[in-house]
């Protein structure tokens, strides 16, 4: 299912690039890009996933987040906490 909208569309870009970004500042370099960001969440939260879908996050897919960090980046030291702050920090950007 496409992205419904453009403030949708604007949302996940803007969500994938704090994301991404915040993750590149935990590894010490930029090893990612924004598409690696989308992909990860899109593992996470299913194709066409929505901001109200992210913004209701279980704990479940928040654990699910950390562990494809780890597997699909290849971001090993990836810890929950520096997840959960990547994943706030792409929340915050997309307002």
């Amino acid at each position: 299912m496409p992205v419904s909208s453009a403030r949708e569309e604007q949302f996940v870009t803007s969500l994938a690039d704090g994301f991404t970004s915040a993750l590149n500042k935990s590894a010490g370099r930029c090893r990612f890009c924004n598409q690696d960001g989308f992909e990860v969440l899109l593992s996470v939260f299913g194709e066409g996933f929505t901001e109200a879908q992210v913004r209701a996050a279980t704990p479940e897919q928040l654990a699910r987040l950390v562990e494809q960090v780890r597997s699909y980046l290849e971001l090993e030291s990836a810890t929950p906490e520096s997840v959960q702050a990547a994943f706030q920090a792409g929340l915050w950007q997309a307002g």
